[in-house]
């Protein structure tokens, strides 16, 4: 799961799920990128405490630095940067 506080560039933390544990996804997939290599892959969960979070399964090891969170919607794709601590 990544966790992100939604101000300006958005700064994110990775925390580890248990299966089963997480809440159900909204629909509409997301994609954290690098470039063009992507990291990892997944949806959108309900706003917790005032952070934005997002179910992933890592296609690679995501470690702290800038990526591209593109989230598709019904009208296209939306893309923002985050930073992950």
């Amino acid at each position: 799961m990544v966790s992100c506080v939604p101000l300006g560039l958005w700064r994110c933390l990775r925390h580890p799920v248990t299966p089963g544990t997480a809440a159900v996804p909204h629909s509409g997939a997301i994609t954290i990128s690098h470039e063009v290599t992507a990291f990892a892959i997944g949806s959108r969960l309900n706003a917790h405490r005032g952070l934005i979070q997002f179910l992933v399964t890592e296609e690679r090891p995501l470690v702290p630095g800038q990526y591209c969170l593109t989230e598709e919607w019904g009208t296209g794709p939306h893309e923002l940067t985050i930073r992950l601590r």
